[in-house]
């Protein structure tokens, strides 16, 4: 077994990963975190526009974050349209089987347990129509397997971003992974992407892959997360030139050009072209 339930210091348990030894939501808890971090940011009410509201969940885990999603939604009216990308599916068995302890599953308990099995289903919650899916297999790869945005996977309005961390899973935090995702967004549409992390690294990652980056809510013990979009009038806060002093101060602000976790300065050239960023050069 590659998971086990942990309880936290507030009381409330999660999973936690003993391959990559990195606990889920590892401060207030799945229920919480995934709501503030990932429902209440994402801007549900485009719901109401949208003739499908399309979300790439990026690593199921314990569906907390999809959850939370459904939940907030659930007050539209609507299609909802998830995706959720995962290589490895232990992480909801164990949910599941310890539902006891992790009561925002309860309510979806049999959804959930279908969706394992034929990895799609299709539901109403009061007035929001639902369509979700597993796509799984290796992000990374999927990603590069994808030449342009004709996929059948509809393009997204929203990104729950929430792949271990870069120094435990480097490889879905590489400036070439986030050049790809950029690439398959529709230019014509917002996307919101969230992140739990603040870090430089990531930041200067999103920004150089095309991305327009932002500050995110407060979670846990972070004062901030990162919200990153294709369009810069969504982002309520987005990162000022005042940030750019950090970056020249921080040591570890090198987006990864391969997918082994390396700490270095910004090089020269990433400066370069970190300054000429939209966000940045007017």
């Amino acid at each position: 077994m590659s998971h086990q339930v942990v309880q936290l210091a507030n009381g409330q348990w999660s999973l936690r990963s003993l391959d990559v030894e990195e606990t889920y939501h590892p401060v207030v808890g799945p229920e919480s975190e995934s709501n503030v971090l990932y429902a209440q940011q994402i801007q549900l009410e485009r719901l109401l526009t949208a003739s499908t509201f399309v979300v790439w969940d990026v690593g199921l885990g314990g569906a907390a974050n999809a959850i939370a999603v459904i939940n907030a939604a659930s007050q539209y009216n609507g299609k909802l349209k998830i995706y959720s990308f995962e290589h490895d599916l232990e992480p909801l068995n164990t949910a599941l089987n310890n539902i006891d302890k992790l009561h925002y599953l309860i309510p979806y308990q049999d959804i959930l347990t279908e969706l394992l099995h034929q990895r799609k289903i299709q539901f109403t919650n009061n007035s929001i129509q639902i369509d979700w899916e597993i796509v799984y297999g290796d992000f990374p790869s999927w990603l590069t397997n994808q030449k342009d945005s004709s996929s059948d996977i509809q393009q997204p309005h929203a990104i729950l971003y929430d792949a271990f961390s870069p120094k435990k899973n480097p490889d879905m935090y590489t400036l070439d992974i986030f050049r790809k995702l950029h690439r398959l967004l529709n230019n014509s549409a917002p996307c919101i992407l969230v992140s739990y992390s603040r870090a430089t690294l990531l930041r200067v990652t999103l920004l150089l892959a095309g991305f327009y980056v932002g500050k995110g809510a407060a979670t846990g013990e972070k004062e901030e997360t990162t919200i990153a979009s294709n369009k810069l009038d969504i982002l309520s806060k987005p990162l000022s030139k005042e940030w750019l002093g950090r970056v020249q101060r921080s040591n570890s602000a090198e987006p990864l050009h391969t997918p082994e976790y390396i700490q270095q300065p910004l090089t020269q050239d990433s400066w370069k072209q970190l300054l000429s960023h939209p966000q940045f050069s007017n």
